[in-house]
């Protein structure tokens, strides 16, 4: 079972999968810039991402902030699948299996 910390996580991720995909009324996507529609030459960044918008600490803290960060740090399997039920499985199934490698580490360290 996921804790409170990554159920939030995976809850604002399925909001983000929503704006990625056009799945959202309009005024979510406002504070969220694909980084392909800004790039104009290939890189090593994901075609998947969004830009990180540059925040002060407070802001940090924000929605779109944390979902873009989010976002970016899931592997580009998951964030390339379109269907919402088989893209919320496959984030539920990452949280869980960073959870547990969290925890081990953790166990580990003391």
């Amino acid at each position: 079972m996921l804790n409170v910390n990554n159920r939030v996580k995976q809850q604002r991720l399925g909001h983000i999968h929503r704006v990625y995909y056009n799945k959202c009324p309009s005024y979510l996507k406002n504070n969220f810039e694909r980084r392909e529609d800004r790039m104009q030459y290939n890189t090593r960044s994901s075609s998947f991402n969004f830009n990180v918008p540059n925040v002060n600490n407070v802001s940090k803290q924000i929605f779109y902030y944390l979902g873009i960060v989010d976002w970016n740090s899931l592997p580009e399997e998951i964030k390339a699948v379109k269907n919402a039920h088989k893209y919320q499985l496959l984030v539920k199934k990452h949280l869980l299996n960073k959870q547990v490698t969290d925890s081990v580490q953790d166990f580990i360290y003391y």
